[in-house]
């Protein structure tokens, strides 16, 4: 879960001081995409991993922690938008 938030927090930093810097989106530019590419990678692999050991504590031993259920909402979260920009896309 703190690998999830520290990925978002670098790729919002690295994006905004792109954006800061240069007055360009960063996203446009094909040198800085693929940086930002692995940090959401990596980024939506931890939120993964996270949702997957909250779920495995919920469902198989009962954990009522806040942590563990908001793991699972970074779990929900990280499908729904995989699979919007699947479909969004033509």
């Amino acid at each position: 879960m703190v690998a999830f938030v520290a990925g978002l927090v670098v790729y919002i930093g690295l994006a905004g001081a792109f954006q800061i810097i240069t007055g360009d989106e960063a996203v446009d530019n094909v040198w800085m995409r693929v940086p930002l590419m692995g940090v959401v990678l990596t980024t939506a692999v931890a939120g993964v991993l996270a949702g997957g050991a909250a779920a495995s504590a919920v469902f198989r031993r009962g954990e009522r922690s806040a942590l563990a259920f908001l793991a699972l909402i970074v779990l929900v979260f990280i499908a729904i938008v995989f699979v919007g920009e699947l479909v969004g896309h033509e």
